[in-house]
């Protein structure tokens, strides 16, 4: 946005607080890949479940395809793998990774409105334990998720052979309905040096609040304190976004 014309003026731009919740633990789905043996799958039972189709959960002997065990679910070259869940998730966890360089495995995230959250691209060419490889998460919160997360997608995109590999996945379904907020913060234009009380108002279960400094969705810049629905941002001398 553009600065005012006025000089002792500045605009105050905002940002959504997030909202958090806990979800039981003992909720989670976990499962290691290692007793299946078959191309579609359903994990979980009836209605947190999470169905797999379009790979292959299989043994290569390449130790660097495995995080634990000695088996994966596995997408050809060219292929797309889709993960869907029964009931939505809040949050989906698992590694994952490529065969080699020559390979180019694309993880993308959707919510229940099937719009896309997020895609993971460049994956680690070892997720055996000892490489100690990244554990790929995804929270519905953190996202701004529709409903919760609803669709997960594994492409391999590479142009030659060589396969995309995700092992040891978990998944918590959404118990508790996802945070709507139905008072948005409004932007203000004020004097330079002066202050600014946002507030938000949101439907939901035990929800908390934590406010940053940054476009939405940033969370680089955590205000100390700032946990309320409403927040003080002190004086202000610069257009500044929460």
């Amino acid at each position: 946005m553009k600065l005012p014309k006025f000089p002792l003026f500045l605009l105050l731009l905002f940002g959504f607080p997030f909202l958090l919740w806990g979800l039981p633990q003992d909720q989670l789905v976990f499962d290691n890949l290692e007793g299946i043996s078959i191309g579609t799958f359903t994990l979980g039972t009836t209605p947190n479940t999470a169905q797999f189709t379009g790979g292959n959960v299989q043994f290569l002997g390449i130790g660097d395809l495995y995080h634990s065990g000695i088996r994966s679910w596995m997408i050809a070259n060219g292929a797309t793998g889709t993960i869907t869940f029964e009931s939505p998730a809040s949050v989906v966890e698992f590694y994952a990774g490529n065969q080699s360089s020559t390979s180019d495995g694309t993880i993308s995230v959707f919510d229940t409105g099937d719009n896309l959250l997020t895609t993971v691209t460049s994956l680690v060419t070892d997720i055996s334990t000892s490489a100690n490889p990244p554990l790929i998460s995804f929270n519905a919160v953190a996202l701004s998720a529709v409903g919760g997360i609803a669709k997960i997608t594994f492409s391999n995109n590479g142009g030659i052979s060589g396969q995309s590999a995700l092992d040891d996945f978990g998944f918590t379904p959404v118990s508790l309905p996802l945070p709507v907020i139905t008072t948005e913060p409004e932007s203000s234009e004020i004097v330079s040096g002066d202050n600014v009380i946002l507030s938000v108002t949101a439907d939901g279960t035990g929800l908390t609040y934590q406010w940053y400094v940054g476009q939405t969705g940033d969370t680089s810049n955590l205000i100390q304190g700032a946990t309320n629905s409403t927040h003080d941002t002190g004086a202000l001398t610069q257009d500044t976004s929460f």
